[in-house]
């Protein structure tokens, strides 16, 4: 998947349809094991799953909990490759788009970007409410009506998943997958283009459920070109992987990835190293957020003058 501004692309999101996801599940498992620092239960998958033993954790043997997945194996190369289990919490947490229910908490909290306005709206009308943490599209979400019906239908949901009477172990719920997350949690008036029906039919059921505003669905089976081809996004896809990337003045850039640190350097290609320096620096942010690179990056610009050198550090600054 990419999500493209202004007809660039911005990021890709890439996850395997035939690999299950546990993101974000609940689960009603038995504890099985219980050491100092871990207690494993099983929930009904090949691996026991694992909670990091905390001190307020009273657990026993053979109890029974429901949790939820943290963590998936998937995300974690050192737990796949050594068969372990999925990372769980006792913490129950249920989101929607406006707002997340947390069962076992007793406050609210309120995602920063929200106005003071906002938040003592938010406080003084579900004062008798508990547990919700009120997210960012509730700022455009006021009068209350869609919040409320959120909260009810989330407050719903757990009561079901607590009465659920089924044989341990079991799944209780499933977790979005990261295309319906992307739906619930669009901005307003966001246009999607899916070229598949099957994905198409899940996203209109999202969009419908989590009644995100002014959201444009649309078959690509009407586009002449494949989706990527038609936006010229295989093009670029393609040069993901690559290590060296050209710049179109001869230049290029080279993306060394290790354990621990990121090193890009930035090669001249006959040009001044002014001109190569300033052409890298949006190809290096594209790359950048393209590949989702973060932690410790080191860029190597080419030597050049005190005065050019404090001028592109502003670019890039602004980049």
């Amino acid at each position: 998947m990419a999500t493209l501004w202004q007809g660039k692309p911005q990021n890709f999101l890439y996850y395997d349809l035939n690999t299950p996801l546990f993101l974000d599940d609940i689960y009603k498992g038995r504890v099985v094991n219980i050491t100092d620092s871990f207690i494993w239960l099983d929930i009904g998958l090949a691996q026991p799953g694992v909670i990091k033993r905390h001190p307020r954790h009273k657990f026993q043997q053979g109890q029974t909990l429901i949790v939820q997945v943290m963590r998936d194996v998937h995300e974690d190369v050192a737990a796949r490759s050594q068969k372990k289990g999925v990372r769980l919490s006792p913490f129950i947490h249920l989101a929607g788009r406006y707002c997340i229910y947390h069962p076992q908490q007793t406050t609210h909290s309120f995602a920063p970007c929200l106005t003071e306005k906002t938040r003592h709206y938010l406080q003084a009308s579900f004062r008798k409410e508990a547990g919700f943490t009120f997210r960012s599209p509730c700022e455009d979400a006021l009068p209350k009506g869609c919040i409320q019906h959120e909260v009810n239908h989330l407050k719903q949901l757990w009561q079901s998943l607590q009465a659920n009477q089924a044989p341990l172990p079991q799944c209780l719920y499933k977790g979005l997958t990261p295309l319906a997350r992307l739906v619930r949690d669009a901005y307003p008036n966001t246009s999607f283009i899916v070229d598949d029906l099957e994905m198409l039919q899940e996203c209109q059921k999202i969009a419908k459920d989590y009644s995100v505003p002014g959201l444009t669905l649309r078959s690509a089976l009407e586009l002449e070109l494949p989706l990527f081809d038609y936006f010229g996004i295989e093009e670029i896809w393609q040069t993901i992987p690559e290590r060296i990337i050209p710049l179109s003045r001869g230049g290029n850039i080279c993306i060394e990835q290790t354990s621990c640190t990121i090193t890009i350097d930035i090669n001249a290609g006959g040009q001044t190293a002014d001109i190569t320096n300033h052409e890298a620096i949006p190809v290096i942010i594209d790359q950048m957020r393209w590949r989702g690179l973060q932690g410790n990056i080191l860029i190597d610009f080419i030597e050049t003058c005190a005065a050019s050198k404090k001028n592109f550090y502003k670019v890039f600054n602004l980049s």
